[in-house]
């Protein structure tokens, strides 16, 4: 930090409170902060939804920039802390969970973020239930993306057997959001399949991944980046020799032949 650096929130030169990167607004407490967020969540309260929260919390409401990371993972704790003691159904308490949940994730820090995920998720279903489809589900929700981000987590975490239930959960929802051929489920199928061949179970990873690639030429043609990165996860999980079951003959033309028809591949 700058010598002589001073809070741009209380501007106060005396403060033997460490100081943290903010915005391009300069440097802040997190005190202070945290204190003006908690204000204007406060004043604007009727206008966080069970979707979403307070813009005060992600960005300088000046000068409108989110806020360095360095201060912004703090923050989300800060903010979790503030609505901790409400009641779970309270929507500013859910959304200050999801938002930390998200945070975390990003962070990389995924032991700490399974189980505030798990919670996010378990609040989004027990409280707020599913009164409608996953076909109708209101702008905002953020069911589909706690869903994928829990099963990134496990995998992460190498945690394979819940993270291919929570994939299969995620891409069955995703189908009935958006359709089977969606990008967003093509990408989830994906990662579907990454689990089962970290799981040795290959021949399951291949028929998924061609059930995705006939889906994907249909829809967006052979061109497109979505078909070819499907074609590409296809080719290498077919010439794989790890594991128990390495691939053989048939594997290794068909391999061959999707090289030719969408690659090279390397």
């Amino acid at each position: 930090l700058p010598a002589g650096a001073t809070c741009s929130v209380c501007q106060d030169q005396t403060s033997t409170e460490n100081l943290v990167r903010a915005c391009t607004c300069g440097v802040a407490h997190l005190s202070c902060l945290v204190r003006r967020a908690q204000v204007s969540v406060s004043d604007n309260e009727a206008n966080v939804t069970h979707y979403g929260s307070s813009a005060d919390w992600q960005r300088c409401p000046t000068c409108k920039n989110d806020f360095d990371p360095t201060a912004r993972l703090p923050l989300k704790w800060a903010c979790w802390k503030t609505y901790l003691s409400r009641g779970e159904g309270e929507s500013s308490r859910f959304a200050a969970l999801v938002s930390l949940s998200y945070a975390l994730h990003a962070e990389e820090q995924y032991k700490d973020a399974l189980p505030f995920l798990r919670y996010s998720l378990d609040v989004r279903q027990r409280l707020f239930g599913m009164r409608v489809g996953y076909d109708k589900l209101s702008e905002g929700d953020p069911i589909l993306e706690i869903e994928a981000l829990l099963a990134d987590t496990c995998y992460n975490l190498k945690n394979y057997h819940e993270a291919l239930t929570r994939y299969r959960d995620a891409r069955a929802h995703h189908v009935s959001a958006f359709g089977a051929a969606h990008r967003n489920t093509l990408q989830v199928c994906l990662k579907t399949a990454g689990v089962l061949v970290a799981l040795d179970r290959r021949s399951e990873a291949r028929d998924l991944l061609s059930k995705q690639l006939s889906l994907a030429r249909n829809e967006f043609g052979e061109e497109d980046a979505a078909t070819i990165q499907i074609a590409k996860v296809l080719y290498l999980c077919l010439k794989s020799q790890s594991g128990s079951h390495p691939a053989g003959p048939d594997e290794l033309r068909e391999a061959k032949r999707l090289n030719v028809a969408f690659g090279p591949f390397r």
